[in-house]
């Protein structure tokens, strides 16, 4: 399995709202540790850029490179706007958990999670 005590390699979103996989695709980044550089998927596009990060500080760059496909009914502006909003990131549970300054940001896995619907 992979390592999920340590930032790089390949996350994939936990969905929290409909909105994140309103494309039918997860959501995905992985951090090059060597390079301070990531890739990924917004949902809709490609996504590339720098990072820097130590054990608990992360700062992804506002400089996110994408294909510019459309994707209608995705808001991918606001999840591209909120990575760089990034401070730091801690662990739970295997779990990555990204911070901006004191708020829970978002949730990242090493296999994708399947979002659960309740019904009533």
């Amino acid at each position: 399995p992979a390592d999920t005590g340590k930032l790089g390699g390949t996350w994939y979103l936990v969905a929290v709202l409909p909105s994140d996989t309103a494309t039918g695709k997860v959501p995905t980044i992985t951090f090059d540790e060597t390079a301070k550089r990531f890739t990924g998927h917004t949902g809709c596009n490609n996504m590339r850029g720098t990072y820097s990060a130590t054990d608990s500080t992360l700062k992804i760059s506002e400089q996110i490179v994408t294909t510019r496909m459309a994707c209608p009914g995705y808001n991918e502006d606001a999840f591209l706007k909120n990575l760089p909003k990034t401070t730091g990131y801690r662990f739970e549970n295997g779990i990555l958990v990204l911070i901006g300054g004191q708020t829970e940001l978002t949730r990242w896995t090493r296999e994708p999670v399947k979002r659960t619907t309740k019904t009533a």
